[in-house]
């Protein structure tokens, strides 16, 4: 097999993936797939026999069916049926593989983190995590999406943040975050730079851990779940363990459960509320049905206000509330301040006039 042939599979299935997160989680799932099977080339996958393909989906189905949750082993099937796809393999059977898999069936209810629990999380992380815990807090965005995060994704808006959610792709959405987490992206930003990184409307927003010179690249899901697993029981929030029984919390999910409580709290419309959790179908649970999301499509400023009703609830230190009081108060001052010298300034003027007729 040649190089060419090699590369032109491997091309085929890259260049069909548009978002650079979809890429690198696609691309590490089939490296797994890969080494499960001690498998060295890609064009190995493009094994002629059907029934080698198969089975040896099925083999890593059921192998890893103790250990990985029902969506990681999807993701994995759906990386590979792209890699087929793209290299116009059509002659497998995806839905007698997909039935290995089965129905995810949750044992319990899940769990949000408390407000206390992220604040233990918060003060033993280093910089670039406690960007990513309040991220993860106060905007709903599940983890794999910041993974693939840009700083040109931001946009300010008043003393917050704009986020735009899987840019370029069909499930784009926008949500944001709070003053809290923009204090700390800022700290962050500020500190790569300090350390000589141009940044760039097009760099990572969470990059990888970073030398003097070296090249900034997107953090990769994997890590940032491994680093968050670690952290979790360094806080006591959980206990290291060896079984795979399903926790109360999700690891990661639990965060985007304590955003969706703190809006529902904060008396957030609930179409506004499925709108910056990216949900496009609603949630019958809500009343929220799939046409209202399409007919009563939320304006920007009606996520907006209601997002603003969130942000103290969606806020972890009490000082960081009281500074944003304080900052809501200077304000305050500063507009009537702005007032009185536009009052001065045409009273200013009015004499003017006065003593020019007279």
């Amino acid at each position: 097999m040649t190089a060419n042939s090699r590369l032109l599979s491997w091309k085929n299935f890259t260049d069909s993936l548009h978002s650079e997160a979809t890429k690198r989680q696609y691309t590490h799932a089939i490296k797994n797939f890969m080494q499960f099977h001690n498998l060295t080339d890609i064009q190995q996958l493009l094994e002629p026999d059907r029934k080698v393909k198969e089975q040896r989906m099925i083999d890593f189905i059921v192998s890893k069916k103790k250990t990985l949750s029902n969506s990681t082993l999807s993701g994995t099937l759906a990386a590979l049926w792209r890699f087929y796809f793209m290299n116009d393999v059509t002659d497998i059977n995806w839905v007698k593989v997909r039935g290995y898999v089965g129905k995810h069936k949750p044992t319990n209810k899940d769990k949000a983190y408390t407000v206390e629990q992220i604040r233990q999380l918060v003060q033993i992380a280093d910089l670039r995590f406690k960007v990513l815990l309040l991220l993860l807090t106060s905007s709903g965005i599940r983890i794999g999406a910041v993974a693939g995060l840009k700083t040109g994704d931001l946009t300010p808006i008043q003393n917050f943040y704009q986020v735009n959610v899987y840019t370029g792709e069909p499930e784009e959405y926008f949500t944001y975050c709070t003053p809290e987490c923009r204090m700390y992206i800022d700290k962050y930003l500020t500190e790569r730079r300090t350390a000589g990184e141009t940044i760039k409307p097009e760099s990572p927003l969470i990059r990888e851990q970073y030398g003097i010179g070296s090249k900034a690249r997107h953090v990769s899901t994997w890590t940032l779940i491994n680093i968050m697993s670690r952290m979790m029981v360094r806080a006591g929030i959980r206990v290291r363990s060896h079984d795979r029984k399903r926790k109360p919390t999700m690891l990661n999910h639990g965060f985007r459960k304590f955003f969706f409580r703190q809006l529902g709290r904060s008396g957030v419309d609930p179409v506004v509320r499925e709108f910056l959790m990216g949900h496009k179908t609603g949630n019958p649970e809500l009343g929220v049905t799939k046409l209202m999301m399409v007919y009563d499509a939320t304006e920007e400023n009606d996520a907006l206000l209601g997002y603003v009703k969130a942000i103290d609830n969606l806020t972890i230190f009490t000082e960081n509330k009281l500074q944003m009081e304080v900052s809501e108060l200077q304000q305050k001052v500063l507009s009537q301040d702005a007032v009185m010298e536009q009052l001065k300034k045409m009273r200013a003027d009015l004499d003017r006039i006065k003593k020019g007729r007279s």
